[in-house]
């Protein structure tokens, strides 16, 4: 039940008013990802940190700059850092306009000690992690 519960919420945030209260932020200037203008992106005002374990949660997209500026950036991904202990792990994303959880994510954390992504993932976690203790905080749980 509770599980029905994190996956509805995570959903209510997809679709609800403060999805277009986005401020996006390219995630590194030098994205080795970057051809022809496509860069990752996250967004700042959806960062929030897990009262219970502490992970910093954040919505990412791979989009050009004039995709984010039109605003309600479809087709995002939900990362999770655990600053404690450098690790990161992809909860899911949108696919075709729905809710895809990534099965036993909170299992599979890969450690941030060798780049991922080229060092954009490392580089998005470092601009998160330090920021943790003043993003808001709220409880997500399974």
């Amino acid at each position: 039940m509770r599980r029905w519960v994190w996956i509805a919420a995570i959903a209510a945030t997809l679709w609800s008013g403060q999805a277009h209260a986005e401020r996006w932020l390219r995630i590194d200037p030098n994205d080795p990802y970057g051809k022809e203008g496509v860069f990752h992106w996250f967004d700042i005002d959806s960062a929030y940190e897990d009262d219970a374990t502490g992970w910093v949660y954040s919505w990412g997209a791979y989009k050009k700059a004039a995709d984010i500026q039109a605003g309600a950036v479809r087709g995002r991904f939900l990362w999770v850092f655990d600053c404690e202990r450098n690790l990161m792990r992809s909860a899911g994303g949108e696919e075709n306009g729905a809710w895809k959880e990534n099965a036993g994510w909170r299992d599979k954390g890969d450690h941030l000690g060798k780049p991922h992504m080229g060092g954009v993932t490392n580089e998005w976690s470092r601009k998160l992690c330090a920021l943790k203790g003043s993003l808001p905080k709220r409880p997500v749980g399974p």
